[in-house]
């Protein structure tokens, strides 16, 4: 009995916390009361939630009302809640009552018999009440129902220690709950020392700086109930205070807690509409004279651990893998850390630091000195010179003077070719093979546009499947509980409960695997843009509406809602493709010069080569033997002397008369490589409108398959919730659950894929066109659909809009 209320205390704030709702138009017929433990800035919206859920389910069935003055708000006190509860169900005019309050349900939970139905949902544990459903999963009293759940306080104990390992705990609580429960504390001791562990009561004191100091100075870690008299900002600075003295802190208020800035919680983000759903349901069976008692009571809102990560970082708790796969992380540095990148960003930095492209730029401005060399050779050529020259003795003296012994001499040249068909065709050819390396470069750096874009919506696609398969893993977790409440009451046999763990290790096996898929995304990414393959970013989702995608913008779709039109459009990129491809204008500059080289090889059997030469030579020593001319006296010849200067002016033209025929063969070679390269471009152009229309086609398909994928998931989704309600009720077979949860789980990712599906296909589109979106300017697209409407008009197509 004392364990149940310890539970009971476990779940107060977690439900009281997180309600919300929606207004509900007032109707006649059955009058319904509510009552509220206490004043609180929910009431209003949880109000609302129910009204909303059962006039929505009564509508053209039943008329319903909740009449202001039945709406009573009590003390906060088990006196106050009982007077108002009694004031009721003694009213003539109230025809039902429901308890929107832990201390009202709980009151009723007491009761044994009811003159009036009376609903009360915020039933927390029913062992400590001792209510035990009847043989049909009703409350078994006559004109009562309450919802039971199935959290608990030793899971939630176990789970703490079991994450952050401890053997003295500090429980934090309100003194009003004791005097709720007063066994509550030698419950809470017996099942402490259950699980090895110590504990100390901390009463919570009109302020969070008071309670966090009465921690006890031995405390390991601390384990909050609700403190139903802290406002939220109250609490904040209670998880702050205990986080400052490095304590690790457990919110029974779960998720809602976790935010708030515990450490963890194991309680999922309140989800007020089931709950209020399954209420409407109730309140329907009575308007249809059934009896309340015999409504299936089991509910289960599942478990989901969630986990702060600045709390984590501030007093050093450090996660392990298993935690980190199946937890709800909040403020989690490796989501938020790093720079934010845009699918537009990403496109766009991988032109300037891809290195791949990068090694292509270099290789252009490599090929571009080719240019010059070439050119270099029709250009003047000019050497200068020293020479000296040493020859043996004799030689010199025979020489009479002319060829000195040793000689010092210096002096330039000049070269100019005045006519080289060889060298004028190699300056064409070179220029033409630049223009097809520029090319090829381009060709590069739009695979390198399209593996960065497809990349980041890759990793766009692969967290939100990492995301799906975590949802699903909590929903198998859920569906556990509901499957060991039916062993419980006899419904199910233990086989169904291990069935559902088989389910949750295959499903953690999913969800380690798409987390892997994300990670080795995110390094490819890094990767194409040069930067730590490591490193964290934040992604930013994109979708059909991105202002930066053609596919955005409306004027589209009037070309491509029908097939006739939509073939036109087709027509139309392949013409635009075929003209901007970097492919086929590679070959085209290497086509020009391989014709130049066919020009080249036929001029070969009759061109000679012209060149031109020039040099001037000034001695400037002369020694030894043969030095000078000694004549004897009389000598009948007078010698003509040189000067110390020479020069030459040289003209030549040269024809190679017989080279073996490799004339011939140089010219059938440039032939045949000449109708290499035509095919090679036929072949290319083939390719490349085949990519183009192929892709279209893909994006075509696509493109209705996300609505389609979307009412799937819709369906299914639908589907589950009522095979799940269906099999908590022991109606419906673990089969029939198993079947509709795989069943959403498939159409959620397709629906999932459907979208990023799409998105790729567009890249491939814009890829084999040659063009991305993301580097067209207003002018640009403007443009384009000026030239898609001449080229509709040209067609003879009539095209309108929508």
């Amino acid at each position: 009995m004392a364990l149940t209320r310890i539970r009971l205390l476990g779940y107060f704030l977690a439900l009281l916390l997180t309600f919300s709702a929606a207004a509900a138009p007032k109707a006649l017929g059955a009058n319904i009361g509510v009552v509220f433990d206490g004043p609180s800035e929910k009431n209003r919206k949880t109000l609302a939630e129910y009204e909303k859920e059962i006039n929505d389910l009564t509508a053209g069935e039943f008329t319903v009302s909740f009449p202001p003055g039945k709406i009573i708000t009590a003390d906060w006190t088990a006196e106050g809640v009982r007077a108002a509860l009694g004031r009721l169900l003694s009213d003539p005019s109230v025809d039902i009552v429901i308890a929107l309050g832990i201390i009202s349900s709980t009151e009723l939970s007491g009761w044994s018999s009811f003159p009036k139905p009376v609903i009360a949902p915020w039933v927390i544990d029913t062992n400590l009440l001792g209510l035990t459903p009847g043989e049909d999963g009703g409350s078994g009293i006559r004109n009562f129902y309450y919802i039971s759940r199935t959290a608990s306080f030793d899971r939630d104990l176990a789970a703490f220690k079991e994450a952050v390992g401890f053997e003295r705990l500090a429980v934090i609580y309100m003194p009003m709950v004791m005097q709720l429960a007063p066994g509550i504390e030698t419950v809470l001791r017996r099942s402490a020392a259950a699980n090895g562990i110590e504990i100390e009561l901390v009463p919570a004191s009109g302020s969070a700086a008071a309670t966090a100091a009465a921690i006890p100075a031995g405390a390991e870690a601390v384990f909050v109930t609700p403190l139903l008299d802290y406002s939220q900002a109250e609490m904040k600075r209670l998880y702050e205070d205990i986080a400052q003295r490095k304590l690790p802190s457990f919110s029974v208020a779960g998720k809602n807690g976790v935010d708030e800035g515990a450490l963890m919680g194991l309680a999922p983000a309140f989800n007020p509409t089931r709950e209020a759903r399954r209420v409407a349901l109730v309140v329907q069976s009575i308007l249809l004279g059934q009896d309340p008692g015999n409504f299936p009571v089991v509910f289960d809102a599942g478990s989901s651990l969630s986990i702060n990560m600045a709390t984590a970082r501030a007093v050093g708790f450090n996660p392990t893998w298993d935690i980190l796969t199946e937890a709800v992380l909040v403020n989690d540095r490796a989501a938020e850390a790093g720079r934010k990148l845009t699918l537009e960003q990403a496109a766009s930095e991988s032109v300037e630091v891809n290195l791949d492209l990068l090694a292509a730029g270099e290789f252009v401005a490599a090929g571009a000195q080719d240019v010059r060399l070439a050119l270099a050779q029709l250009l003047p050529q000019s050497d200068i010179f020293v020479d000296n020259t040493y020859i043996d003795k004799d030689r010199a003296e025979a020489s009479l003077g002319t060829q000195p012994q040793r000689d010092i001499s210096v002096g330039g040249n000049l070269r100019q070719l005045i006519y080289s068909e060889k060298a004028w065709s190699n300056l064409t050819v070179q220029k033409r093979i630049q223009e097809s390396r520029e090319f090829t470069r381009d060709e590069i750096e739009l695979d390198i546009i399209a593996a960065t874009s497809i990349g980041y919506l890759n990793v766009l696609r692969t967290k939100t499947i990492e995301n799906i398969q975590k949802e699903n893993l909590k929903l198998s977790k859920s569906n556990l509980g509901i499957a060991r409440i039916r062993r419980d009451i006899g419904v199910a046999s233990p086989a169904e409960v291990y069935r559902w763990e088989s389910r949750i290790s295959s499903d953690r096996i999913e969800v380690v695997n798409a987390e892997a898929q994300r990670k080795n995304t995110e390094i490819l990414v890094n990767r194409l843009l040069h930067r730590p393959q490591g490193e964290a970013f934040t992604t930013v989702e994109t979708g059909l509406d991105d202002p930066s995608l053609l596919a955005s913008d409306p004027r589209l779709r009037k070309y491509l809602n029908t097939p006739e039109a939509f073939g036109i459009f087709m027509d139309f990129v392949v013409s635009r493709g075929l003209v901007r491809s970097p492919a086929i204008q590679a070959i085209n500059s290497q086509m020009e010069a391989q014709d130049r080289i066919l020009t080249s090889t036929r001029r070969a059997f009759w061109s000679p080569t012209i060149v031109a030469f020039g040099e001037l030579r000034q001695f400037v020593y002369e020694g030894g033997a043969g030095s000078s001319i000694d004549l004897p006296p009389g000598f009948p010849l007078d010698l003509p002397r040189t000067d110390d200067t020479d020069w030459v002016i040289q003209l030549q033209a040269s024809f190679p008369l017989f080279t073996g025929g490799a004339k011939i063969a140089d010219y059938r070679k440039a032939r045949s490589e000449l109708s290499r390269l035509t095919y090679e471009k036929e072949s290319t152009s083939e390719r490349v409108e085949e990519s183009i229309r192929t892709s279209l086609n893909n994006a075509r398909a696509s493109y209705p398959s996300i609505g389609f994928a979307l009412d799937a998931a819709d369906a299914a989704k639908k589907n589950l919730d009522i095979v799940t309600d269906s099999y908590s009720r022991g109606v419906a077979s673990i089969i029939d659950l198993l079947d509709a949860q795989n069943a959403a789980l498939s159409a959620e990712l397709n629906a999932a894929n459907a979208v990023y599906n799409f998105l790729i296909d567009l890249m491939n589109v814009q890829r084999a066109s040659g063009k991305f979106d993301f580097f067209t300017t207003v002018e640009d697209r403007e443009e384009f659909f000026r030239n898609l409407e001449q080229y509709y008009e040209t067609a003879g197509a009539d095209v309108r809009g929508e």
